[in-house]
């Protein structure tokens, strides 16, 4: 990965369930890392097959390896 392409700040976050004033629980957002990325537009055929998968795919983020972070969406 060259380091020219990473030209984008990126911020990853992660949901943690918590509980409010009255017990309910609620989704917070908590930062993971901030981290520099390349974010490129899906072409036409990348986002057909993505659009089998889950059409809210628009563009592909490329980072540097890091540990504890994967492509699996957490819900």
């Amino acid at each position: 990965m060259r380091a020219g392409r990473l030209k984008h700040r990126i911020t990853i976050e992660k949901p943690e369930l918590s509980k409010d004033e009255f017990g309910q629980p609620t989704k917070n957002w908590v930062v993971v890392c901030t981290t520099k990325a390349a974010i490129d537009p899906i072409s036409g055929k990348e986002f057909f097959a993505a659009q089998q998968i889950n059409n809210a795919i628009n563009y592909k983020i490329t980072i540097r390896y890091r540990p504890g972070i994967n492509t699996n969406p957490i819900y």
